[in-house]
């Protein structure tokens, strides 16, 4: 789908419409209104090493269109049933060709509109070794939609339409505006959350839209990184813009952004890659500092450099929540406890409980212990909750405004969802896990199909984990608390009792052991 909707890029189309079935397996149909071929082309348009957009080597050395008529379509005409019908507008009808195993079985003239319609049927049908290694079909129609999702942002000039058996999953109309084909692509309030970006030097121009920081993920699918229209995927660009977000995002979190970039032509080379999906640059090192400080000046300009606005650090308290009922009898505000234990037992700085034993001295991180311990009972009591189907009712139910590849994530795993505690009604949600009752139910199943896209599908999946973990770190003692005696000693047994105790759930170690030997050591004491 990718090679087809490039050639009808490259010939100029300004309307391409992708029909599949069995998400491609069966049959993938494109057809497009570019300017088309002769029949003379079409004729030699499936055979290897041929194509019309190359005519001499300075064509090689600084490459314009988007890929060669010819790579996709002889790899298609040997592993499935292709034909190519093709008419130039010069011409009153156009010119059909199949080619079935490599071979041409058919040639004809054919009536049609101006322009170029290949269709590939029973793909790999030949080739099982190949098509065992295919995903499942939901799992390629995403890839797909995102396919066409990628071009639909670099040319919004451009309807693209996209069809799966008898239902019309996108239809992206034309439009000048890039933020009405963000919307269209990203869901409709995705303008509300981004911020437009337009900068250059001599040689580098960028523009596009960079997301506040509360719009964050915790993968990098959402960064649309494009070089003079070309999707491609650049770590060490992503580094760049990450970079620029500084301390507004936690080293987990990602910023989403959809970045178009313009450079000469000859100061980039798009044959490192055999699907044309990466880059080089001659100055790796100019490029990646240009975007950095192009998007480090957008957020100052925007007041964003000094304040993290990540949406863990929104929302109500947990005294009164219903998470934090949860937690009243582990959160340290009695003095129930004794322990049996002797040992010698100080806080230092509010910060650290320094543990002395006959062996060894450990220093605790009194809010990084604590916080596993929470973690774990909340997580003990989500899949208990969970296991009975405990739910809450929402108020009033939510209707939600997805994107074409979020709506396909959520019809695949519905029945998942249903599991965790989310009931919906197509795209109408009205009950939520009855933990999470005092959350934002929109944002808490943005999340969730968040990490469906990813392919965790665990009994306590990341997203369930990621609000457990924020749920535990608020409820936890915090740095520059003072604690009794009695609190540091419970901190300590409790931590010994749950398991994974070695970090807090955000990987922070909770306690560091230096033995007898080692201080011994320090101290010289052979």
């Amino acid at each position: 789908v990718k090679e087809l909707i490039e050639n009808a890029i490259d010939a100029s189309a300004t309307e391409i419409k992708i029909y599949l079935e069995d998400a491609g397996l069966k049959k993938i149909l494109i057809v497009d209104n570019g300017y088309g071929m002769s029949k003379e082309d079409v004729g030699e348009s499936w055979k290897p090493h041929t194509t019309s957009k190359i005519a001499d080597e300075h064509d090689l050395h600084s490459i314009k269109s988007l890929g060669f008529r010819g790579e996709a379509l002889s790899s298609l005409a040997a592993v499935s049933t292709l034909t190519i019908q093709s008419r130039p507008p010069e011409t009153r009808t156009g010119f059909s060709v199949t080619i079935k195993d490599g071979s041409l079985c058919q040639s004809s003239e054919v009536g049609m509109p101006m322009g170029t319609s290949i269709q590939v049927e029973q793909l790999f049908s030949r080739l099982p070794g190949r098509k065992k290694f295919l995903k499942p079909p939901q799992v390629e129609l995403r890839h797909t939609i995102d396919v066409v999702n990628h071009f639909a942002l670099s040319y919004p000039s451009i309807r693209f339409m996209l069809s799966h058996g008898k239902k019309t999953i996108l239809d992206y109309p034309p439009t000048d505006a890039r933020i009405d084909r963000i919307e269209h692509v990203m869901g409709p309030t995705a303008s509300s959350l981004f911020i437009p970006l337009s900068k250059s030097t001599s040689y580098i121009s960028a523009s596009g839209y960079i997301a506040k920081p509360q719009l964050n993920a915790t993968s990098q699918n959402k960064q649309y990184i494009f070089i003079n229209s070309r999707k491609v995927s650049d770590k060490r660009i992503a580094t760049a813009v990450k970079g620029a977000y500084g301390t507004m995002l936690e080293s987990t979190r990602y910023p989403l952004f959809i970045l178009f970039l313009s450079l000469p032509f000859e100061m980039v080379d798009v044959n490192v890659h055999p699907r044309k999906e990466q880059v080089d640059f001659l100055n790796s090192a100019f490029v990646c500092q240009a975007i950095k400080q192009f998007i480090a000046e957008t957020l100052a300009e925007n007041n964003l450099i000094f304040e993290n606005l990540s949406w863990k650090r929104t929302g109500v308290g947990l005294s009164n929540s219903y998470a934090g009922k949860v937690l009243k009898n582990t959160v340290l505000d009695t003095e129930s406890f004794s322990g049996n234990e002797k040992v010698t037992l100080l806080q230092f700085q509010k910060l650290y409980i320094i543990v002395s034993s006959k062996s060894e001295i450990f220093i605790v991180d009194q809010h990084a212990a604590h916080e596993r311990i929470l973690f774990e009972k909340l997580k003990k009591e989500f899949i208990k909750q969970k296991e009975k189907k405990a739910l809450f009712k929402l108020p009033k139910p939510i209707a939600l405004k997805l994107s074409a590849a979020e709506s396909v994530t959520l019809n695949e795993y519905l029945p998942l969802l249903q599991r965790i505690g989310f009931v919906l009604q197509s795209t109408i949600m009205t009950h939520v896990p009855l933990l999470f009752q005092d959350r934002d139910p929109r944002e808490l199943l943005m999340r969730y199909l968040e990490d469906l896209e990813q392919g965790h599908t665990n009994v306590v999946d990341n997203a369930s984990e990621e609000m457990l973990a924020f749920l535990a770190c608020r409820a936890a003692v915090k740095a520059g608390d003072e604690l009794a005696e009695y609190q540091m000693k419970k901190i300590l047994v409790d931590l010994e009792t749950v398991p994974n105790n070695a970090t807090c759930p955000h990987g922070r170690p909770t306690r560091i052991g230096i033995p007898i030997d080692q201080l011994n050591a320090l101290f010289k004491r052979t």
